[in-house]
């Protein structure tokens, strides 16, 4: 079976995986993605998001952003979903999820934000090969980079 498929013959936007080195490689989900809280939260986004991105979860891959955050990323026919896991510092989970259309994706848009205690934002995305710094614009105009690890990026914003 061609590996870009799923066991239902779906397959992933071909320019996702052209762009995208993350979609060449062989789909690794870790070991924090067989926790249950992460299961249901994947089932749940699949049943809200799947269908508007023809997400393929069998096409599923974790990407490692820091010590205590982990990516899902999960390539479709039209759009990414992604799947955060944070051990915040309390030691409690965080886990939230959200996606884009392909436009957003291919640009290196921010995906996902989460809001921090601090008061700072979590930015999430996704930069295509050869980006080594994604610019984030921000609402005031500037710009932060965020370094760019396997396609994957996360930043702190002030």
């Amino acid at each position: 079976m061609d590996q870009s498929r799923d066991a239902g013959g779906d397959s992933p936007a071909a320019e996702l995986i052209d762009r995208f080195a993350l979609f060449r490689e062989q789909p690794v989900l870790s070991a924090a993605a067989s926790d249950p809280v992460v299961a249901r939260t994947m089932e749940r986004m699949m049943a809200v998001m799947g269908e508007r991105w023809g997400l393929v979860p069998a096409r599923a891959t974790t990407v490692d952003v820091t010590p205590d955050i982990t990516m899902v990323v999960i390539p479709g026919t039209a759009g990414v979903g992604v799947l955060i896991g944070e051990r915040r510092a309390d030691g409690s989970p965080g886990r939230w999820g959200s996606g884009a259309d392909l436009e957003v994706v291919f640009r290196g848009d921010p995906i996902c934000e989460s809001g921090r205690p601090d008061g700072s934002r979590m930015i999430f995305g996704l930069a295509p090969d050869g980006v080594a710094e994604q610019p984030i614009l921000r609402a005031d105009g500037s710009t932060i980079q965020a370094p760019v690890t396997r396609n994957v990026y996360a930043v702190v914003a002030p």
